[in-house]
């Protein structure tokens, strides 16, 4: 496993400042789902209370319509809190990264032709629409060959008689 170097760790300090600014942005999302999980997670807490509550309620013979009221409201509170939280973590997470592709083509886009100009590698290629003359020539053709082509001309002893 290779150590990180300083500059691995800038790299990563770098992705991080990324990741923090577009949740910025667009971090409402996230905001609520951590509210949604933290009530996911007291309801969890709840049922068992609730329940265990409702359970001797009906064993030692009391009423135990509110108990079982409780039990419902819980139930049906995780029920809806999960549904909310899957909807709204698949938009969210569509949303960042909707902002995160927008980020990296502006930043693409913004580079641009000199990157290019200098003959720099990668999958970058170049368009006319930059600049009058491409970066770089493109290579010469192949050399034509010196061997002579077949001739496909008929010769004199071959003819079609019908």
């Amino acid at each position: 496993m290779r150590h990180p170097d300083a500059n691995g760790a800038r790299d990563a300090r770098d992705g991080d400042r990324l990741l923090v600014a577009v949740a910025g942005e667009r971090g409402g999302g996230l905001a609520v789902l951590g509210v949604l999980a933290l009530g996911g997670v007291g309801l969890a807490l709840a049922v068992p209370f609730v329940l265990g509550h409702t359970l001797d309620a009906v064993l030692r013979g009391r009423p135990a319509g509110g108990w079982i009221a409780l039990c419902t409201a819980a139930v049906a509170g995780q029920t809806l809190i999960a549904a909310a939280s899957d909807v709204l973590a698949a938009t969210t997470t569509a949303d960042l990264t909707a902002g995160l592709r927008r980020r990296a083509v502006r930043h693409v886009l913004d580079v641009g032709p000199p990157v290019l100009a200098r003959g720099a590698e990668g999958p970058a290629t170049w368009s006319p629409g930059w600049s009058a003359t491409p970066p770089t020539r493109p290579p010469p053709p192949p050399p034509r060959s010196r061997c002579p082509r077949p001739s496909r001309a008929r010769s004199a002893g071959s003819s079609r008689s019908g």
